[in-house]
């Protein structure tokens, strides 16, 4: 993510029905409202699992989505490697031009 003009980094968010219950982008931090007891495994606020997986994403470029019931790692065979730093792609979203055609709508 890129700051704007005055230097400010904007965090896209989503919540579910009430604040507190956010999901942010992996690294970004969380608001003053967030309740951090509704994270699965403590007081991380990194917003990814144990295993390194995020709960949403922010990508330069559209994302053909994966079918209902579809994984995305199988949707897009890079994505795993990409969460976890193994790919050394050029851009943040180069994982995300690589997908099964028969798995994405």
């Amino acid at each position: 993510m890129e700051p704007d003009n005055a230097g400010n980094m904007m965090d896209l968010f989503v919540t579910f029905g009430t604040r507190g219950k956010e999901v942010h982008v992996k690294g970004r931090p969380a608001t003053a409202k967030m309740e951090p007891e509704l994270l699965h495994h403590g007081n991380n606020r990194n917003f990814s699992s144990p295993e390194n997986w995020v709960w949403a994403l922010i990508l330069d470029t559209p994302l053909k989505y994966p079918q209902e019931s579809k994984a995305i790692y199988d949707a897009y065979p890079d994505f795993e490697k990409w969460v976890n730093g193994e790919a050394g792609f050029e851009t943040q979203d180069e994982w995300s031009f690589n997908y099964n055609s028969d798995l994405v709508y």
